[in-house]
Parts: C-alpha cells; structure tokens; sequence
C-alpha cells in the first residue's frame, strides 16, 4: 500500500510531502514513512516513483527466498510428516485385506457389550517411511475400551508399504475409523 500526502504542515512546516509505504508479508506489517521538508511536488513524485520501485523490489525479494526455503532440503524435512501425498500409505493387500484383518482381529469389549455401546473410534497413526507404524493415538472414543482396542488391533498391523512424494518414501498420518457394532445372535 503507498500513499502520498502533499501540502501537509509538519511542526510548523508548511507544504510538506510524506510518503508511507505498507506491505504485509508472513503475517507482519512493515510501515515506513519518508517526510520531505519544502521538497517540491516534482521531486517528490520522482522520490514517490524511487521508493516505489524499490519496495516492489523488496516484496519481490523476500516471497523469492521464501520459495527457495520450502525448495532446500533439510533434516526437518525428513522428520516432516504428510497428510496429502502424491502417492498413499497402503495396507499390504489393499483396503480388503486391512478389513479382513480388522474383523478376525476385533476383540469387542466386555463391558461395551454389557452397556451395548456402538459407533466409531477414530485412530491416529504415523506409517513411516519403512512402513512401520509409530504416534498410535486414539483421536475419537466411544467409551468402556473400545478405544484402547483400536489402538491395540493398530499396533497388531503389519508393516503398511509407504507413502511417497516425488518418488520418494515420506512419513504420512493416518487416520483409521473402526466401527464397532453389536449383532443380534
């Protein structure tokens, strides 16, 4: 944002030009302001017309190094865990055979049972880049162990194949909802 004020009297100073010059970047705000004393309006288009160019220069500057920082690799990159990917976590056998897993692993819980407690658990998990599962947190309850069941059927899985970003293994979150669901026997 540029503003340029002219005729204004500054501390007694009559016929003063001010320049101010705002830019947000990264969500902080640089204000700068140029005052001229008795500066004609001619020089001081010129000066409005420099500064101009030269906070275009700086906004230019600074969103390019920020480009070339998210480019350079890092230990923190490896470190980064994903929820979008280019290419998903998998199960080994697909989503069939997590679910067949699921089902003949599932020990539902007694006292869930006894208080006829259903629904959904959510689970939290991070598959790392060796297919590993590690971060096993349970996200959503429903109540009398059901919970701490869906975090033991998780550590029960085996090792899933990888997500990959650009061709290349990456950490990625996961979140597994597992239902639990009386049947009349």
């Amino acid at each position: 944002i540029l503003s340029l004020n002219k005729g204004i009297n500054l501390r007694g100073y009559n016929d003063c030009s001010i320049l101010n010059i705002v830019f947000i970047c990264k969500n902080k705000v640089f204000f700068y302001t140029f005052a001229s004393l008795n500066l004609k309006t001619k020089d001081m288009s010129r000066l409005f017309k420099t500064i101009s160019f030269f906070a275009v220069l700086l906004m230019v500057f600074v969103f390019t190094s920020n480009v070339n920082a998210q480019v350079d690799k890092s230990d923190k990159d490896s470190e980064k865990v994903y929820t979008v990917v280019d290419k998903e976590a998998e199960y080994p056998g697909g989503i069939e055979a997590m679910n067949r897993f699921l089902a003949q692993n599932i020990i539902y819980p007694t006292l869930a049972k006894q208080k006829n407690i259903q629904g959904k658990v959510l689970i939290s998990f991070i598959i790392e880049k060796n297919g590993s599962i590690s971060n096993i947190k349970v996200i959503k309850d429903i109540g009398e162990g059901c919970g701490e069941e869906g975090m033991r059927i998780v550590k029960l899985m085996p090792k899933w194949k990888p997500a990959q970003q650009k061709s290349e293994p990456v950490r990625q979150q996961f979140v597994l909802p597992i239902s639990f669901q009386l049947t009349n026997k």
